[in-house]
């Protein structure tokens, strides 16, 4: 990923690999629902996802072997053992991968295979999957430089051919923070899956979540873009791919960074000045669908969330309040509470509750140097993402 050293020559031994322990069974049962319940589906054309049991997987790319688990530095977990993709592949009875392309891609470097490897892949399975994988942690940020925010040259490259070649084309996002998502109309992408960094079980939940064990649930916690430029803080923040130099924390240099978005910062900007935007804040897919009814009595709003499709699955419900326009200044929406239901079966429901306080209703007056709450008429709204509300109730104060 950019770092250098001199060659040196290692000898290294292992003990032997830990094996999961009965005594630990309720913590890794932890472990694997929050890798599950992360993870974030982002686009399914025409029902792609869930795969069915039994499913042929052909994966591309070297981050069927680079699959990252956690970050670096403080981001990195140390666990008892750790199931990977590629472990997680040959433990679960439910696919069967292409050896042919595994063994490729034990290179690294995400090239593209020669015709014959691709022909037979197409004979194998009709569906293409791309890993994409990116590192993350503290020091040095990520930069515009290809194979960082955007992808590389190789990827792209890859990414074209697959679209080519199959006729359908999944999109696994293994990486630590956001990634332009250009690519994904570029290349006609039919399915898009987020997983981050799952921890120590993070490849089976991947796999879980694929064969439709579990329906996704997980809710983007950032903006996605198409373009690194669409960011409000695209034109003041150091970025060393432009400079042509990464500063990290021993440089002697200082940085003065123009925070010139004051409070336009994430989706509060996007939601503000209607920009445009890959997915937003909050945004999450489901294998099923869901109805959501809002009530209010005085500040209290009751939302009952329906199963109306044919699969179990967990919705996400966000209340997000709209102040009063008046002459100071305030981004258009704020996400003030936000809950998960439990799995509903198809044409269960579930009634959440949310309440909205004077804490969550003041603003800052840097006149004053105080919280107040202006007089007028504030908007409850409610919905699955900061793009997609409706009112559920008003205020007046």
């Amino acid at each position: 990923d950019g770092g250098e050293m001199e060659p040196v020559e290692l000898t290294v031994s292992t003990p032997e690999r830990e094996a999961p322990r009965p005594e630990y069974a309720a913590h890794e049962a932890v472990a694997l629902q929050a890798a599950e319940e992360g993870i974030v589906l982002l686009k399914n054309e025409g029902g792609l996802l869930p795969l069915a049991e039994g499913a042929k997987l052909n994966l591309f790319g070297k981050s069927v072997w680079a699959f990252r688990c956690s970050a670096t530095g403080a981001g990195k977990i140390n666990p008892r053992y750790t199931v990977d993709l590629t472990e997680a592949l040959r433990l679960d009875p439910g696919v069967t991968a292409n050896e042919e392309l595994l063994d490729f891609y034990r290179c690294l470097e995400d090239r593209v295979p020669d015709d014959a490897l691709l022909e037979g892949a197409r004979a194998f399975s009709e569906l293409a999957i791309f890993v994409l994988t990116r590192t993350t942690g503290e020091n040095v940020d990520n930069s515009t430089a290809p194979g960082e925010y955007s992808l590389s040259a190789e990827e792209e490259k890859l990414l074209g051919v697959l679209r080519e070649r199959f006729p359908k084309l999944l999109v696994i996002l293994n990486t630590g923070y956001p990634v332009a998502m250009g690519f994904v109309e570029k290349y006609k992408v039919d399915a898009v899956l987020y997983c981050g960094f799952g921890g120590m079980r993070g490849g089976e939940a991947l796999l879980n979540v694929l064969l439709g064990r579990v329906s996704p649930c997980g809710r983007l916690p950032d903006t996605w873009v198409n373009d690194y430029a669409e960011l409000p803080t695209a034109a003041n923040f150091y970025d060393a791919h432009v400079s042509g130099r990464h500063l990290d924390g021993n440089a002697p240099q200082w940085l003065d960074t123009v925070y010139e978005e004051d409070i336009y910062l994430g989706y509060r900007y996007f939601s503000s000045f209607a920009r445009p935007m890959a997915w937003p804040f909050g945004f999450g897919l489901s294998y099923t669908r869901f109805s959501l009814n809002a009530e209010q009595s005085g500040r209290e709003i009751a939302v009952t969330v329906t199963n109306t499709g044919s699969r179990a699955g967990k919705e996400v419900v966000q209340l997000y309040l709209q102040r009063p326009e008046t002459e100071r200044d305030k981004v258009k929406i704020e996400l003030i509470d936000f809950a998960k239901t439990r799995e509903l079966a198809p044409g269960e429901s579930e009634t959440l509750r949310f309440s909205a306080s004077d804490r969550q209703l003041r603003i800052y007056n840097e006149e004053e140097s105080a919280w107040i709450v202006e007089a007028g008429e504030y908007k409850l709204l409610v919905g699955p993402s900061c793009a997609d509300m409706r009112e559920a109730g008003r205020i007046r104060v």
